[in-house]
């Protein structure tokens, strides 16, 4: 039988270090496995100084539809749902406190923790086909942990009294540009991240203008 290929990807070129979410028939999800192996390499990249940029990507037609919850209906009892959202926290404040900037180069959905997952990140470099949003109301849930990541990314004077903040909240996806209007998105560019688009090179790009998107109600 071939070996099959590895949940986390990871390449470095000439300083730039990009892990690429390699779960696409499950739409990246966030299995034990695949936040284990980031939590895992992010320690080590934390302490690699020819690492300078970080750039966080994926396969297939989604960037990250959050939690596996096929795997998570699998658990039995209260312990291991704690340490799995536990160790999800880890990865995320990992991200957060990387001493290296750390990029999300964003296609398809991100969607709950998908979505905390770029939230998390310093940069988000998004294709035109990118859409966030945190469904979980869709269950009868609030995506809480999803939401402290948001509301630290979306400006404060676009967040409380804002229907837009609402929306995203609601249930409703964002498009690429209303979530770059916000400032959740830095930039919306096609092209591949890589050793030539690095950090400076996209902070050195600035987003085309774009207009306040129009929700729907």
């Amino acid at each position: 039988m071939p070996e099959a290929e590895p949940i986390l990807l990871t390449r470095i070129e000439a300083g730039v270090a990009t892990l690429t979410l390699n779960r696409p028939e499950a739409h990246n999800t966030l299995s034990v496995a695949l936040l284990t192996e980031l939590e895992r390499t992010l320690a080590t990249l934390a302490v690699d100084r020819a690492v300078k940029v970080v750039v966080l990507a994926a396969n297939g037609r989604a960037f990250c539809a959050g939690y596996d919850v096929r795997e998570m209906c699998t658990l039995e009892g209260r312990a291991p749902v704690a340490a799995l959202f536990a160790l999800c926290a880890r990865v995320m404040t990992a991200i957060v406190r990387l001493p290296q900037p750390v990029i999300a180069k964003v296609h398809g959905a991100a969607a709950a923790a998908g979505c905390q997952l770029v939230a998390s990140c310093d940069l988000a470099y998004a294709s035109t086909t990118a859409r966030f949003a945190t469904p979980g109301i869709n269950l009868g849930l609030f995506c809480s942990t999803p939401g402290v990541a948001l509301a630290r990314a979306v400006g404060r004077k676009d967040v409380a009294p804002s229907p837009h903040w609402q929306k995203v909240v609601a249930d409703s996806i964002i498009p690429m540009a209303g979530a770059r209007y916000r400032g959740q998105i830095a930039a919306s560019k096609t092209r591949p991240i890589t050793a030539r688009t690095t950090l400076r090179s996209a902070l050195m790009s600035p987003p085309s203008p774009a207009p306040r998107p129009a929700y729907r109600a």
